[in-house]
């Protein structure tokens, strides 16, 4: 019931939480080699999904904004796509032999 209740606008995934973080982050080698890692996964993303993670994380663009943007029928379906895409970038990185090596 609590997914019901909860606003597309919220972080949810791991990533979102961590692409929506703000503020002053330590940036020792290992975090700069977590970003270089998913920058460069993200360039493997299909180029709809780059373009949605950008808007969503980067921009920081609302849903309707987004919706807008990209011509969908709500921001529901604006949100699905950003969660494919996220989705499609979790899919990646879990597949990455660098990360396997370092972090699981």
């Amino acid at each position: 019931m609590a997914d019901m209740e909860r606003v597309p606008d919220e972080p949810v995934t791991f990533i979102e939480k961590m692409m929506s973080i703000q503020g002053d982050i330590p940036m020792d080698d290992t975090n700069w080699e977590m970003i270089e890692l998913v920058a460069e996964t993200l360039q493997t993303l299909e180029p709809e999904h780059k373009l949605l993670l950008e808007m969503r994380f980067y921009h920081r663009y609302p849903y309707s904004k987004i919706t807008a943007l990209m011509r969908y029928s709500s921001k529901s379906v604006a949100w699905y796509n950003v969660q494919r895409a996220l989705d499609q970038l979790r899919t990646a990185l879990v597949a990455n032999k660098e990360i396997i090596e370092r972090y699981i």
